[in-house]
């Protein structure tokens, strides 16, 4: 058992490199689409997010459907006052998501109880989900 452990720690020590290079590369991706994100945010450019939008997008808001169509997104986008996050999306670092997220793939962006969700899809960033947690 013993030399089982050693065997799996000396694994893991010999890939971190790998790994931090791998969560490097993820981290300035994914900084890099929040900054676009943020910016179409703050422009009101709905349309523009809805493309870079999964559908349904998961909805956690208190009396609000669970599900945003893409026909109902920009309804959604002038409801939850998207513009106002524009500068916590460009300015807080993502985190892995809750565990019941995280299982999906995804880092969450918290601004101030307002968590946005994003996850891969092939080679590209997509904005997976909203949730106000405040209500």
């Amino acid at each position: 058992m013993r030399a089982r452990r050693a065997g799996l720690w000396l694994a893991l020590v010999c890939l971190s490199p790998g790994l931090a290079a791998g969560a490097a590369n993820l981290d300035r991706e994914l900084k890099a689409f929040l900054g676009k994100f943020a910016d179409m945010a703050a422009h009101g450019a709905a349309d523009s997010m809805a493309k870079v939008t999964r559908f349904p997008l998961r909805n956690r808001v208190y009396q609000a459907p669970e599900k945003i169509s893409a026909g109902g997104f920009k309804h959604q986008f002038a409801e939850n006052r998207f513009r106002e996050f524009a500068s916590c999306l460009k300015s807080t670092r993502p985190q892995p998501a809750a565990r019941d997220s995280a299982d999906l793939g995804e880092w969450a962006v918290d601004c101030d109880g307002s968590v946005f969700y994003f996850a891969r899809e092939g080679d590209r960033w997509r904005f997976t989900g909203f949730e106000n947690v405040n209500e």
